[in-house]
């Protein structure tokens, strides 16, 4: 069914990302030596992701509605609707999955851009000056996604980030803060039709490891 085929789709996204983390957390804290370059692969991968979205959006969306209609193997109905509402996905199938891969190499992507001004710009002012003209396509190619989903986890890992600088108390008044506004939104986006059919997911998947465990 349609829900299997994504939720599949979703699975493995989750264990990509996963892989990842633990990849880039090996790294970090084991091989300090290779770090900036392990850093510097991903920053370079980011770069290709972000120029592709680009091009997507002033391009290549009309390329690639003649190729959806050219081709016999594609389901028009879903793949000719996502280009002709101009939502992102670049390498990926889905915005949403190309949303959460802008949001992975977000803080990977300004170190890098940090890092390499550094090496030849003095002044901290013009540091920060390039760093946020540069970082403005993966903004837009983020906001081009129009992933909600994804606006929202960016959000709650921003104000998670940030608040691991204050103090221990100030920190769980941020987190309980946070889990009291989710709680309280709750009702609201429960009427959402996306979180809803991400409900069907779950049922979905339930019904699925019900059948089959392993």
């Amino acid at each position: 069914t349609t829900e299997k085929a994504f939720l599949n789709q979703y699975v493995t996204h989750v264990v990509m990302v996963f892989s990842l983390s633990l990849s880039v957390w090996i790294v970090v804290n084991q091989h300090s030596k290779v770090r900036i370059l392990f850093v510097g692969a991903i920053f370079c991968g980011a770069c290709k992701s972000i120029f592709n979205g680009v091009y997507q959006y002033f391009y290549g969306f009309q390329q690639n509605v003649q190729s959806i209609q050219k081709s016999s193997l594609v389901d028009l109905g879903d793949f000719k609707g996502r280009a002709q509402e101009t939502l992102l996905y670049a390498d990926f199938v889905l915005s949403n999955s190309y949303a959460a891969h802008l949001i992975l190499i977000f803080g990977i992507f300004i170190y890098m851009l940090r890092h390499i001004l550094k090496s030849f710009v003095v002044d901290n002012k013009r540091i920060l000056m390039w760093t946020i003209i540069l970082v403005v396509p993966l903004v837009f190619c983020l906001l081009m996604t129009r992933s909600r989903g994804a606006f929202v986890a960016f959000f709650i890992a921003s104000v998670i980030t940030f608040s691991l600088k204050f103090k221990a108390s100030k920190r769980y008044s941020v987190w309980g803060a946070l889990a009291l506004l989710m709680l309280v939104s709750y009702p609201s986006l429960s009427k959402i039709g996306s979180v809803i059919v991400r409900g069907e997911y779950a049922r979905v998947s339930l019904e699925m490891f019900q059948e089959k465990p392993l």
